[in-house]
């Protein structure tokens, strides 16, 4: 398979239409990363990372969180990748199968990225009760560690503020020792 081929079949996947699906199974994983504060996440910085970082597998397969082995790391990395933007509408479980069987059928996702969707559309149908319960737990916890990331910078901000002095444009030549003669002379020249 070709480099276009997969680029062409994750940007199908990462259509507005599968949100909800990959939403929830990276609920659970993101939850417990942002209550792992002091963490080796941290230093990864936001979601938005470099997916072949193998740091953040490594830091992913350890992390406890629920439903840990419903998804292999190889699977999280994909919903990552293919996480939407934005959500697409919402249509039937049943819809969404037909529209992944059809793009598949005409080769426009692969079958590798098809298999992990259907994965997807079954742990949503598995989980959408607690889907409203995760969400707000989801909220909370991006909430508190926006607050405590917020309260390190102002910390830091406010300590290197302290530390800097503001002593003003300084130079090595006093300003009587400017050659005023050299400068007038250079302005005739022009």
């Amino acid at each position: 398979m070709s480099a276009f081929q997969i680029s062409r079949s994750i940007d199908v996947c990462r259509r507005g239409r599968f949100a909800r699906y990959n939403f929830l199974a990276l609920t659970p994983v993101r939850i417990a990363s942002f209550k792992d504060r002091y963490s080796d996440a941290q230093k990864l910085g936001s979601w938005h990372v470099n997916y072949d970082d193998r740091r953040l597998w490594e830091y992913f397969a350890k992390l406890d969180y629920y439903d840990k082995d419903y998804f292999s790391v190889e699977e999280l990395k994909f919903l990552f990748e293919t996480y939407p933007i934005f959500n697409a509408g919402v249509f039937t479980v049943e819809s969404d199968r037909e529209y992944l069987l059809e793009m598949t059928t005409r080769g426009y996702i692969l079958e590798e990225h098809a298999k992990v969707l259907r994965k997807a559309m079954d742990y949503y149908e598995l989980r959408s009760e607690e889907s409203g319960e995760w969400r707000r737990e989801l909220s909370e916890v991006f909430e508190a560690d926006l607050a405590r990331r917020r309260q390190i910078f102002e910390s830091e901000n406010v300590t290197s503020n302290e530390d800097a002095s503001d002593e003003g444009y300084s130079s090595d030549v006093a300003e009587e020792e400017v050659d005023t003669d050299s400068e007038s002379e250079m302005a005739e020249h022009q």
